[in-house]
């Protein structure tokens, strides 16, 4: 028997084209380009026909450059590596969908609908509050007209059907349109009805409560205009300079000059004050001390 033959090891810088060629010199294949012309065959043994033609495949695989020995490991590493772990990715999907899918979507259909039922309802309530506005710019176009008393049905129709702030403004309104036609004490309960009511915001109460104090000053007594304007005297509160006003005002009216003179001289000493109400209380002090009547 011949001796065993053996395959060439291929070194570290071999090509394919060399590995195959050495490989596959043994069964009488030779790849173009890998034995020079003229030279002798290593083995002239004859191969069997099908193991010449899977020589051959394999031969022109590696020829191709479509494979390299040295890098197949690592190769065939990372692909498998790679389609495991997509597959893990998609088992792991489909097992989260099967299990909380439909609340997904449930979820998804409830987001959608509360959305679009929230815009709607925005938008309802613009229209609202755009057909109060539109009513009450004309209950004022009536109003300065002189048509007060078609002005004060409408004004109670916005403050029973109106949106938004309109009502309590169409309220305080009224109170004004009344003390303009000499219903004082109608314009009175109509600002101590809104300085009143809890649902009303602080800040229109308390103008509230200055309105009927101001209008009280002429056709009140002293202690109704303190009742409403001392609580808005205090130095936190921001009407506290026409509060004090007021005060004065209803004070001097009283007799009491000494007490009126104190809220004068305090407000036009203050620098916060604004400047037209410190010109005003300057006038009164020197009203009061020209009198000769105050201490």
């Amino acid at each position: 028997m011949g001796a065993a033959k053996t395959v060439p090891r291929r070194g570290p810088a071999s090509s394919g084209r060399e590995f195959a060629a050495s490989l596959f010199q043994t069964g009488g294949i030779r790849l173009k380009g890998s034995r020079k012309e003229g030279a002798p065959r290593k083995c002239g043994r004859k191969v069997r026909p099908h193991l010449r033609c899977v020589s051959m495949a394999i031969a022109l695989f590696l020829d191709l450059g479509a494979f390299r020995p040295k890098r197949l490991g690592r190769m065939s590493d990372e692909s498998f590596f790679r389609e495991v772990t997509e597959e893990l990715r998609q088992d792991r999907a489909k097992a989260f969908l099967s299990k909380y899918g439909l609340w997904l979507v449930a979820l998804a259909v409830i987001v959608v609908l509360a959305t679009a039922g929230f815009v709607l309802y925005r938008h309802w309530d613009l229209e609202r509050a755009n057909q109060s506005g539109d009513a009450l710019s004309q209950a004022l176009s009536l109003a300065q007209a002189g048509k007060t008393d078609q002005a004060l049905a409408d004004l109670d129709k916005i403050e029973k059907n109106g949106h938004g702030a309109y009502p309590v403004l169409a309220r305080m309104r009224a109170a004004t349109i009344l003390a303009d036609k000499g219903n004082f004490n109608g314009a009175v309960k109509a600002f101590d009805a809104v300085a009143a009511d809890g649902s009303v915001p602080d800040s229109i109460r308390d103008i509230a409560k200055l309105r009927a104090a101001f209008i009280l000053v002429d056709h009140g007594s002293y202690d109704e205009v303190s009742a409403r304007a001392k609580p808005l005297s205090s130095e936190t509160n921001p009407l506290r300079f026409s509060a004090r006003e007021a005060l004065g005002l209803a004070a001097w009216k009283a007799g009491k000059l000494d007490e009126a003179l104190k809220f004068f001289q305090g407000i036009a000493t203050e620098q916060m004050a604004p400047r037209g109400l410190r010109e005003r209380a300057n006038l009164m002090s020197d009203l009061i001390r020209g009198s000769g009547k105050a201490s």
